[in-house]
């Protein structure tokens, strides 16, 4: 299978878009943003921090589309969604925490609880599908777990935190 390269570029392009917003803020963050939550101290410079994780994130979605190309992959929605994850992942985990930055109050933990809980379920749907010509589905127990522990995930991340 090829690259596909209007979708790759798209992928990029959303990777990149919330640092529009960082740069925007970018007065108003302290000069060490932490990725640790609770840990007093430790964290990034600024400058670091804002070019850090899109840098590092364009690099593993190109990895990611490079491994599409190596086996034929039989569904084209799975194309899509592996596509399309990193810059999902990218955007909630970015912006959450140039949100939790600015604010320590903001629920940090729910949002990204809710993120988890969402690609647990979407994974959960292609683990019983034929991705690749010469794979087995695997089993649909490990589906429901899935499914089960990104339920609860959901509901934990929503009410409890």
């Amino acid at each position: 299978m090829k690259i596909k390269w209007k979708e790759l570029i798209a992928s990029l392009i959303a990777i990149w878009l919330p640092l529009i917003y960082a740069l925007s803020i970018y007065t108003d963050l302290p000069q060490i943003i932490r990725g640790h939550f609770h840990y007093r101290g430790l964290g990034m410079p600024k400058p670091i921090f804002i070019w850090f994780l899109p840098v590092l994130l364009t690099i593993i979605q190109l990895i990611v589309c490079y491994t599409t190309t190596i086996k034929e992959i039989i569904d084209k929605q799975f194309v899509h969604f592996l596509y399309w994850l990193v810059p999902f992942i990218n955007a909630v985990v970015y912006i959450s925490l140039l949100l939790y930055a600015l604010n320590p109050a903001f629920p940090i933990f729910k949002v990204n609880g809710i993120m988890v809980a969402i690609i647990l379920n979407a994974v959960s749907y292609f683990l019983t599908r034929q991705l690749v010509a010469d794979q087995k589905p695997a089993p649909r127990v490990l589906a429901y777990i899935f499914s089960g522990i990104g339920s609860i995930l959901f509901l934990v991340s929503l009410f409890l935190f």
